[in-house]
């Protein structure tokens, strides 16, 4: 399968669990001043309950949901508070990943910046910006062991230290972009 750019995605991995990935998104978004929509999207690649959000589409091999709330510190409704436009929760079996991304496409607004919170979708897909996390005690999950040598930048850091410049990226002329002090 031939991947396709999108150039107003930015991905966000880390190297295992607890790697600062929402903190990192929540941090865009709470800098976030364009007047362009910002849309979030976690994906996993486990299948969960998910109360409070609405389910915006079903199938067998995937469900995409829309945070409606931000009562919790769920990482969905963590993004919502932090300023983001409109904020997806895609539960996919592996092999849908990049189907249910494209359908979720449908239901995001046109010119929309794009951040999404999944190692996935980057064997599918090639970002503006793939943007990877790892703390240095934990050996990396082998499913992101092949995905660091894809990275535009991996933010390296100390288990709950993590130090996330305060504007690490930029969204100009409709595409990511490392902000000059985060490189």
């Amino acid at each position: 399968m031939q991947k396709i750019t999108y150039p107003n995605l930015l991905l966000v991995a880390g190297t295992g669990r607890n790697s600062g990935k929402t903190s990192f998104v929540c941090r865009i978004c709470e800098g976030w001043n364009s007047s362009l929509s910002l849309v979030c999207i976690k994906i996993s690649i486990h299948f969960h309950w998910n109360p409070g959000a609405d389910c915006l589409y079903s199938s067998p091999d995937m469900k995409i949901y829309e945070e409606t709330q931000a009562t919790s510190d769920k990482d969905t409704e963590r993004m919502l508070k932090a300023g983001a436009s409109k904020v997806l929760f895609i539960e996919a079996d592996q092999e849908f990943v990049y189907a249910a991304f494209q359908k979720a496409l449908e239901i995001i607004p046109e010119n929309s910046a794009i951040i999404c919170e999944s190692g996935s979708l980057r064997r599918y897909t090639i970002p503006s910006l793939f943007i990877m996390l790892h703390t240095s005690d934990t050996e990396p999950k082998e499913s992101s062991k092949e995905l660091l040598s894809l990275a535009d930048k991996i933010f390296y850091f100390e288990p709950g230290h993590l130090q996330i410049p305060e504007k690490p990226v930029v969204f100009s002329n409709y595409a990511w972009k490392l902000n000059d002090v985060s490189s």
